[in-house]
């Protein structure tokens, strides 16, 4: 399992459901960080490697920064207020599925773009 994926599973883990309340991890802030979620943006980055290196070395910084900061968040979590909880869950969410997102845009438009020059 690769570093990032370490850091998703200790946050999937560790992150209780959203709002504070001790439900099933379903809906958690950083469902962004569930195994499912990470491994598809990682898929979608390996795919970028292959095909746009600038690219990737930028995505892939950014899905590390991301995971780390998910990983120090997790760890505090237990300590903060449910109200900045909702928020910090909610940002944590939006900012893994952006990412995710515009990965998955770049990997389509650079491969396209590569084939294109064929």
């Amino acid at each position: 399992m690769t570093p990032a994926g370490q850091s998703a599973q200790a946050v999937s883990s560790s992150v209780p459901a959203q709002g504070g309340s001790t439900h099933t991890n379903a809906g958690t802030p950083v469902e962004m960080a569930s195994d499912s979620s990470v491994t598809n943006c990682q898929r979608e980055l390996t795919a970028l490697s292959k095909i746009n290196g600038r690219l990737y070395v930028q995505k892939k910084a950014a899905l590390d920064d991301l995971l780390a900061s998910a990983s120090v968040y997790a760890s505090v979590r237990g300590d903060i207020a449910s109200q900045t909880k909702d928020t910090m869950d909610a940002l944590f969410k939006y900012r893994t599925q952006k990412l995710c997102s515009d990965i998955q845009q770049n990997s389509a438009t650079s491969t396209y773009k590569s084939w294109r020059k064929l």
